[in-house]
């Protein structure tokens, strides 16, 4: 039986979150400054981008100039992050508490009675809890042996990790073959860490470890 071939392992770096973070508060910031040159327009604000806690809860409902709130709409959706269950997504506010470390992203949209819409949007940064964090690792499944015959037989995957490139001493099976991600939780942030990633066969045999990726 030939070994399977290796392939590479991606993280979602949760430090990338922050960029994005500052970027979309920099944005929003400009458009309240162009807002502010016409305050007679009609207009709706969420505020600023957030940063809580995991636990802490969340309160969105957006500022509104010059609607008439009696014959007003709301539709709020979810375009980023964990699914958050909105039980009334038509209500003037929503409400949550965040359970896991995340980056969320909320936008309204208010709707006057002559069908003229209004739109803003949100970010809810989900902090770690007291400095952990976790790693998500995805991949793409070998479907080739070595010498370049079908792999039929794949069996699981080893997730290989430490503080160390040369010395990745914790062990995470997945028995699952069907299976492309697996999330790293209670990852000190204080800490770096490095992974790599293997798949094994139902014979046993164990493919090469993928590029060791790294959270500095």
């Amino acid at each position: 039986m030939n070994d399977s071939k290796q392939w590479r392992v991606s993280i979602k770096h949760p430090r990338l979150l922050v960029f994005y973070c500052l970027c979309l508060s920099f944005l929003t910031a400009c458009n309240q400054d162009s807002a502010s040159n016409n305050d007679a327009s009609p207009s709706i604000d969420l505020g600023p981008d957030l940063t809580v806690d995991i636990g802490e809860s969340v309160h969105l409902s957006p500022t509104i100039k010059n609607l008439d709130t009696n014959t007003i709409s709301y539709l709020w959706i979810q375009t980023s992050g964990n699914p958050i269950s909105l039980p009334d997504n038509k209500s003037s506010y929503i409400a949550f508490t965040p359970l896991v470390n995340d980056f969320l992203e909320f936008e309204v949209t208010v709707a006057d009675n002559q069908d003229q819409e209004y739109k803003d949007a949100v970010s809810v940064t989900v902090l770690p809890e007291n400095g952990k964090y976790t790693a998500q690792l995805n991949w793409t499944a070998p479907t080739e042996n070595e010498n370049g015959s079908a792999l039929t037989n794949l069996a699981g995957y080893k997730i290989y990790y430490g503080q160390s490139i040369t010395n990745l001493d914790v062990s995470i099976i997945v028995n699952n073959p069907s299976e492309t991600s697996y999330d790293i939780k209670n990852l000190d942030s204080n800490n770096s860490y490095f992974f790599c990633i293997s798949a094994y066969s139902a014979a046993g045999s164990e493919s090469k470890c993928s590029d060791t990726v790294d959270i500095l």
